[in-house]
């Protein structure tokens, strides 16, 4: 806390949770079903491990990701080669902490593009990065063995799913300012498929599904792109009710759609979105003191972050960008050195007019990228972007962001994010934006502080809305306060009040000389913990700035 030449009382009130205690496990209830596949039900999670294809099979919500196993024939068991229920690619797992961050961070970011290829991307001449221009699903719609393929109400409608298809190519033809496309589906006829309707997996529909298209003589990357397997409901299992599941970035793109709950324009364009490399985004919101950051709900406003309600949720900026819908030149880059031989055109410090994300062109200026670290191969940064299309056009969206599993997958990365509630201190999160006459601070979350504490700590950017002309653009101030001039903490303990102790249940007044810069500590307040600050200035104002670690 700093005033000048004035003196203020401060009072704290502090009542105090202990903290409780943590311990991680996992419940499992595990059976073999009649197609060898190994299932388990989990506390945090779905897998499903097809013992004669040497895959396990991970669930989130309706995310799926498949992984090899790691084969131990002498003790005759396996183990996955990825051990924890995250998107962070094997490498990440395993390796320390990153404690130069930058460096790292520009040698991964020039490879951002090397695990793009034809032919979903494409290089025109004169484009600096490859564009995600085309996509071509297979919808195979089945029948289980044991359904009756007379019952008109298991027929699955051919009309039904090019009117799907037809809406989220339109969809992703505006989302992309016209350069990707979804080509015209190829649809096989509805057939009888060996697996039966009681708890069915993933990968026996998609094996299924790969020896029709084999009988059928169509090959991937000549024929199709993806494949769409069109179910209807099972008896029980993941497919018993639930309207659609993705993979994430796979080397083939699978979707599993049931035809009465899933095959619908909004769930479409959602779970394709998880094949382009899309997990659900979270928030990282104030209750994270609660649990792991992104635990407390969704981001909310683009598709893939529970904003697919809304006519207009587009994928972020970021991803717009990594796709290349937007070039180079509509993404202002800023690190505290400013221009340097990693990145020439980034700067420390300006004043941008940035236009919405979701609006028709992408030559104008839609986002600020603020590098902090790289861990493995994944990269880690902050984004600034507008929306207009739906409630988040009230302010500035500020997210960490980051491309992982770089230069693997049939995309080439997969995109993922947190974002900052700039309001966190309620329930809601129609508060989350930075808004106009207003200042915020980007403080290092959690996630970051325990993979680069250094380089989190050392970007801490700070973002001002000057001005919003809502749906239309917004003025905003970032830079880099010098963390040097700030008095050293250790002295400030020294000089001021250091080891300052409060009690749970009890109060304490302190005479704060505004001249000096004042630090206090307080610790152990738990869970549920409030502390109630007063401040009492003799004269004009004084400001409390509060850090919650």
């Amino acid at each position: 806390m700093r005033k000048h030449d004035r003196k203020f009382i401060i009072t704290v009130i502090l009542f105090c949770n202990s903290f409780p205690s943590s311990s991680g496990s996992v419940i499992e209830n595990r059976n073999i079903d009649e197609y060898g596949y190994a299932q388990f039900n989990a506390s945090n999670g779905n897998m499903m491990m097809g013992t004669d294809h040497e895959y396990e099979w991970k669930a989130f919500g309706d995310m799926v990701t498949k992984i090899p196993i790691v084969r131990h024939l002498e003790a005759n068991s396996n183990t996955s080669a990825g051990e924890d229920f995250s998107f962070r690619d094997g490498n990440d797992i395993i390796l320390p902490r990153s404690t130069s961050g930058n460096t790292e961070f520009w040698g991964l970011f020039n490879q951002l593009n090397d695990g793009k290829k034809e032919p979903l991307y494409f290089q025109n001449v004169g484009e600096s990065r490859p564009v995600l221009t085309r996509f071509r699903y297979v919808f195979v719609p089945i029948w289980y063995e044991d359904e009756n393929t007379s019952d008109i109400g298991k027929k699955i409608d051919v009309d039904k799913i090019k009117s799907v298809m037809e809406y989220c190519n339109v969809y992703y033809q505006r989302m992309s300012f016209g350069k990707f496309v979804f080509e015209e589906p190829l649809i096989l006829e509805q057939a009888v498929i060996p697996v039966s309707s009681v708890n069915p997996g993933w990968g026996s529909l998609e094996t299924a599904a790969r020896d029709r298209l084999m009988e059928e003589e169509y090959t991937k990357g000549v024929d199709y792109d993806g494949i769409v397997i069109v179910y209807n409901t099972a008896q029980d299992g993941p497919f018993s009710g639930h309207g659609g599941w993705g993979t994430v970035n796979a080397e083939t793109s699978i979707t599993w759609m049931s035809w009465k709950h899933g095959l619908s324009n909004d769930v479409a364009r959602h779970e394709f979105g998880h094949t382009f490399g899309h997990p659900h985004h979270l928030t990282n919101k104030y209750k994270y003191r609660f649990g792991l950051e992104g635990t407390v709900g969704y981001d909310g406003y683009d598709m893939m972050s529970g904003g697919n309600g809304y006519a207009i949720s587009d994928f972020s900026v970021a991803s717009k960008w990594y796709f290349g819908w937007i070039p180079d030149s509509s993404i202002i880059i800023m690190q505290p050195d400013g221009s340097s031989a990693n990145c020439p055109s980034c700067v420390n410090e300006g004043t941008f007019i940035l236009h919405p994300l979701d609006s028709d062109d992408p030559s104008k200026l839609m986002g600020v990228h603020i590098p902090i670290t790289s861990q493995g191969s994944t990269l880690y940064s902050y984004w600034l972007s507008y929306r207009s299309g739906n409630p988040a056009k009230i302010g500035l969206s500020v997210h960490i962001s980051w491309f992982g599993n770089i230069g693997n997958g049939q995309f080439g990365a997969y995109y993922d994010s947190l974002n900052y509630d700039a309001h966190g201190d309620t329930e809601t999160r129609e508060d989350s934006f930075v808004i106009p006459g207003t200042c915020y601070r980007i403080s290092p979350s959690m996630k970051m502080l325990e993979i680069d504490p250094l380089s989190s700590i050392s970007i801490s950017p700070l973002v001002c809305v000057d001005e919003l002309s809502e749906g239309d653009f917004i003025t905003i101030r970032v830079s880099f306060p010098d963390l040097s001039s700030l008095t050293d903490a250790t002295a400030i303990r020294e000089n001021d009040y250091n080891d300052i102790n409060i009690e749970c249940g009890t109060s304490i007044d302190v005479n704060v000389d505004s001249g000096k810069s004042t630090l206090l500590h307080v610790k152990n307040t738990g869970v549920n913990g409030i502390v109630n600050l007063d401040i009492c200035p003799q004269s004009k104002t004084a400001k409390a700035y509060i850090y919650d670690r």
